[in-house]
Parts: structure tokens; C-alpha cells; sequence
């Protein structure tokens, strides 16, 4: 089996491989503490919702930087900036309305252990 070019290029990334083993500890932690019946199963849902909402706030700050640099209209910026508020809001109002589905508190996790790599990774690369 070969590489492509795409998946070379993919695990040269430091960023990238550290952030794939930092989520695939915490996934392996997570199924550990699930089989044992230590954590809940809303607790896990709680936290995939929170992990999926954190990357697409991601996502669109670097949207909305490129966006911003291109184009020089700030009235865009300002769109993407409520809008990432926006993904931070609804996982909350989610977790709060069906508490049988989804954990605040593993949202909450999810939240600052997503944050967290970011935070030291943008301090290494200034």
C-alpha cells in the first residue's frame, strides 16, 4: 500500500500529529472508562457534541481570517465572529434540553481540553 502525496504532506504537519494522538488518547480513555462503567454514555455524547462544535468554531475563525485578508470587509468578519459565538451556544442550549442525551459536563470538558492544545500551540509557533 502506497502513500499519497496528500497523506505525506498530512504527517509532516506537527501541529497535525500532535493533535491526532492528543484525540486519539483521550477517545482510547473515554472507551476505557465506558467499558468499566465509570463514565456514562451521555457523558460521551456530551463531549463528541462538544468536540465537534469547538473544531467547527475552528474551522470558521480561519474562515473567517482568510476572508478577512482577501477581501478586506470586516462587516464579513464580524458575521463569522457572531456565528462562532453561535457554535458555542447551541452545543449548551442542546446539553440543556435533553439532558437524557447529552452531559453538560462532558461538553464542558470537551470544550477545554479542545482549547487547550490550541492555546499552546499558537504560543510555540510566535
Amino acid at each position: 500500500m502506497e502513500l499519497n502525496r496528500g497523506e505525506i504532506v498530512l504527517f509532516k504537519n506537527k501541529k497535525t500529529i500532535i493533535s491526532l494522538s492528543l484525540i486519539s488518547m483521550i477517545l482510547v480513555l473515554l472507551t476505557i472508562l465506558t467499558l468499566l462503567k465509570v463514565i456514562d454514555y451521555t457523558f460521551i455524547t456530551g463531549y463528541l457534541l462538544g468536540t465537534c462544535f469547538v473544531y467547527l468554531s475552528f474551522i470558521f475563525m480561519n474562515l473567517s481570517i482568510k476572508n478577512l485578508t482577501i477581501n478586506l470587509n470586516p462587516f464579513n468578519f464580524i458575521f463569522f465572529s457572531i456565528l462562532r459565538i453561535g457554535f458555542y451556544i447551541v452545543p449548551f442550549l442542546i446539553s440543556i434540553y435533553l439532558p437524557i442525551a447529552f452531559n453538560v459536563y462532558g461538553l464542558l470538558i470537551a470544550f477545554v481540553i479542545n482549547w487547550i492544545p490550541s492555546i499552546f500551540l499558537k504560543s510555540k509557533s510566535k
